[in-house]
């Protein structure tokens, strides 16, 4: 497999993988409440799962760009399944 390399079109520079977290701390408070709920079967049960999965979801969102070593110019990329 090549690797894949752009020239920066402001200084011609390499450009590097970059990642960054955007997840909300909303994420964090649902997964909680979530786990709360699992012991109050059986409606709970059902609820607190439900709410973890979509805390999760909130709380691991991710931004994946493209920034250039030398000028830091930079712009979004799309993440490829195997990519962690």
């Amino acid at each position: 497999m090549e690797k894949q390399t752009f020239k920066c079109e402001k200084c011609g520079g390499e450009f590097k993988k970059k990642s960054k977290a955007t997840g909300t701390g909303a994420g964090c408070l649902i997964v909680i409440i979530g786990v709360l709920l699992i012991g109050f079967f059986p409606v709970g049960t059902i609820i607190g799962i439900i709410l973890i999965l979509v805390g999760l979801g909130y709380g691991s969102k991710q931004q994946h760009f493209w920034v250039c070593k030398n000028c830091g110019f930079k712009f979004e990329r799309e993440k490829k399944l195997w990519e962690f």
